[in-house]
C-alpha cells in the first residue's frame, strides 16, 4: 500500500523538476532570441540613418535610442524589469568614445526578478559592416 505513495511523491518531484527547468529554459531563450531581433531592428535603422546622413557619421544617441527601444518592444511581455548596458568599440574591440572610431556596438541585457539577474545576454553588431 505504501509503495504507491512512493512513487507518487517520486512522480511530483520530477514533474515539478521538468517544469522549473523547461521554465528556466525558455525565459533564457526568450531573452537571447529578443537580443537576436534587436540586432536585426538595428541594423535596418542604422541603414536608414546612413541614407538620412550624408556625411556617414554615425549618431550615437541615434544608435542608443533604437536600441533600447528595441529591447523595450521585444521583452514587454515579460512583464519583469531589464537592464541594459551598452559600450561602443573601435576597429580593434576596445572601448571608445570618439564618434569617427566607432566601428561596433556591444550590449547587455539582464531580466531582472525583484533585483536579482534570472537571465542575461549580451550581443556585439558590427555598425561597419552595413
Amino acid at each position: 500500500m505504501i509503495s504507491w505513495i512512493k512513487y507518487l511523491v517520486i512522480g511530483v518531484i520530477f514533474v515539478s523538476g521538468i517544469i522549473l527547468i523547461t521554465n528556466a529554459g525558455v525565459r533564457h531563450s526568450t531573452n537571447v532570441t529578443a537580443t537576436q531581433e534587436v540586432q536585426i531592428a538595428t541594423k535596418s535603422a542604422q541603414i536608414g540613418e546612413m541614407r538620412e546622413n550624408t556625411d556617414n557619421k554615425i549618431d550615437k544617441k541615434a544608435i542608443v535610442n533604437n536600441m533600447i527601444l528595441d529591447i523595450a518592444k521585444t521583452h514587454k511581455e515579460q512583464g519583469k524589469d531589464i537592464e541594459v548596458d551598452y559600450m561602443f568599440l573601435d576597429g580593434s574591440g576596445n572601448k571608445t568614445s570618439n564618434d569617427d572610431n566607432i566601428e561596433s556596438v556591444q550590449f547587455l541585457v539582464k531580466i531582472m526578478d525583484k533585483g536579482k539577474i534570472i537571465s542575461r545576454s549580451e550581443q556585439r553588431i558590427d555598425l561597419k559592416k552595413y
